[in-house]
């Protein structure tokens, strides 16, 4: 009984770690870099660090005018030799997201093109993102692009499907 007692106790302090042990990396700060001395107002810092202040917060606008992390996708689809709009074309949006442990998913956008065969796709991450285009009567049409603006469009050309004997 006593062993038993022990062994269930050494279990669950294992297990506890475990699960605690991410928990508590996530609260970490990095030690090589100081923490912000926000809680000080701007008249109690002395006059050399008001111009660092200044300096940093011209930086930090430098920072806000480049684009964010996010961007919206114009899609323009259009099929045949007269270049026609593809109406109710299915279009897939896809793109990596990074998980625990270095595995990758790949999180899924499902929309349909408009009567001018286009789409809008809103708030897709910046990086690599795989567009996969499917209609009836075409060929499938898929390939990765990769984002860099905060705005972009991709013109897809969907051609005729090879023909079956």
């Amino acid at each position: 009984m006593n062993g038993m007692r022990k062994t269930l106790l050494s279990i669950f302090a294992v297990l506890a770690l475990l699960c605690a042990a991410p928990n508590y990396a996530r609260g970490q700060e990095p030690q090589g870099k100081p923490k912000p001395d926000a809680a000080k107002p701007e008249a109690a810092k002395p006059e050399s660090t008001k111009s660092e202040s200044t300096k940093t917060d011209a930086v930090a606008s430098d920072k806000a005018v480049k684009p964010s992390g996010v961007s919206t996708l114009h899609i323009e689809i259009t099929a045949g030799d007269n270049d026609k709009p593809v109406d109710s074309a299915s279009v897939y949006v896809r793109y990596p997201k990074a998980r625990m442990f270095g595995r990758e998913k790949l999180p899924e956008m499902d929309l349909k093109t408009n009567r001018e065969g286009m789409v809008k796709v809103p708030n897709v991450p910046r990086g690599k993102v795989l567009v996969q285009v499917m209609a009836p009567g075409w060929r499938t049409y898929g390939r990765w692009y990769d984002l860099d603006q905060p705005e972009q469009t991709i013109k897809i050309k969907l051609e005729k499907p090879t023909r079956w004997y």
